[in-house]
């Protein structure tokens, strides 16, 4: 208390000095003397010991302090994950899928690790009833079009296939499942509901090499017309919706599935999308409505501001989503701002 109250007639350049030894001492980069920014050298390195390097990197970019302490306490994916990007730099995430050696997995609590791998070349057209070359609505977005559910996924969590359209029994069931449990505008609860999934619906035959090509250049128009996306990644599917809603955040900030730009730019197209959790799923929005109220309570009862939870959300999905407004202005035939012509945007 004593030293507290002679701080009180500390000459400020005295403050600014002592601000400047801190820095130093921590390793404080970039900080402009505030301990609410800046980026801790040590904190890098721990986070270096559990991420790799480049994501590391764009942490201590994205986050300011307090937020990279959570991180370097937040759980990893562990040594395989670590092993995997060893070779990877602060500038550069290089690591890649071999998929000479790709194998599908089973869902989680499969007790037949030989049930069958359904849903061969024959079955391309039967996810919805009346369907396009590409396993989508003739017609996608017109009254009367089925409903259906896009599923952007993350190819290392052994969902997809380099081969041949097919998975196991077990996973299609569980997939099913989970987007039969969502609940959106114009779902008919007592129905199921069809997915769309690129491992099943993009043709891998090779005497079907054009269409591949068709139905790759039609994506982005196959996940914005989707009713729903549902993004699965096996990362955030380890936590329950129960979970606090930090954690929630955080799992999705560093999910491998927002590593993707493939998967994550298709994905943020569809307004309505929702992230499948371990027990659940929910929507984009509403986890970003509930890392707010988090913060907000902590303002209101402790007098703390903590704003990574929203940040996590947030920095991730903004200009995308900025995008995908802007997309969609043109799709419609809008002008939108007079600099929109300047941006090559692409048709697939």
């Amino acid at each position: 208390m004593a030293s507290a109250r002679r701080d009180r007639h500390v000459h400020p350049d005295a403050r600014l000095h002592a601000a400047q030894g801190s820095s130093w001492i921590y390793g404080i980069v970039n900080s402009s003397f505030r301990w609410s920014t800046g980026t801790s050298a040590t904190l890098k390195g721990l986070l270096e010991e559990k991420w790799c390097r480049s994501d590391a990197t764009i942490m201590v970019v994205d986050f300011n302090i307090d937020s990279q302490y959570y991180l370097t306490a937040a759980d990893s994916p562990g040594e395989d994950y670590r092993n995997a990007h060893a070779w990877c730099s602060a500038e550069r995430c290089i690591h890649k899928l071999d998929e000479s050696k790709y194998m599908n997995r089973h869902a989680p609590g499969c007790v037949d690790q030989e049930c069958e791998a359904a849903f061969a070349e024959a079955g391309l057209s039967s996810l919805l009833v009346d369907t396009g070359p590409c396993g989508t609505p003739e017609k996608p977005g017109q009254p009367g079009t089925p409903l259906y559910v896009a599923i952007p996924h993350v190819w290392a969590d052994g969902m997809g296939n380099p081969r041949e359209n097919r998975l196991p029994d077990c996973q299609l069931a569980r997939i099913q499942a989970m987007v039969d449990n969502l609940d959106f505008l114009g779902r008919d609860p007592s129905s199921p509901v069809a997915f769309w999934m690129d491992t099943l619906c993009i043709p891998m035959a090779n005497k079907h090499k054009a269409l591949r090509k068709e139905c790759i250049r039609s994506m982005r128009l196959i996940y914005s017309e989707a009713s729903a996306v549902l993004a699965l990644d096996a990362w955030m599917q380890q936590v329950p919706l129960a979970a606090p809603a930090p954690d929630r955040s955080i799992r999705f900030y560093t999910c491998a599935w927002l590593r993707r730009l493939w998967t994550f730019q298709k994905g943020i197209l569809n307004r309505n999308m929702f992230l499948r959790f371990q027990d659940g799923a929910q929507g984009h929005q509403s986890l970003l409505h509930d890392v707010q109220a988090w913060e907000s309570n902590l303002r209101t009862t402790r007098g703390t501001h903590v704003g990574f939870p929203s940040d996590a959300v947030t920095k991730t999905t903004l200009h995308l989503l900025v995008i995908a407004d802007m997309v969609g202005m043109v799709a419609k035939g809008d002008e939108g701002p007079a600099t929109l012509s300047e941006h090559p945007w692409p048709t697939a």
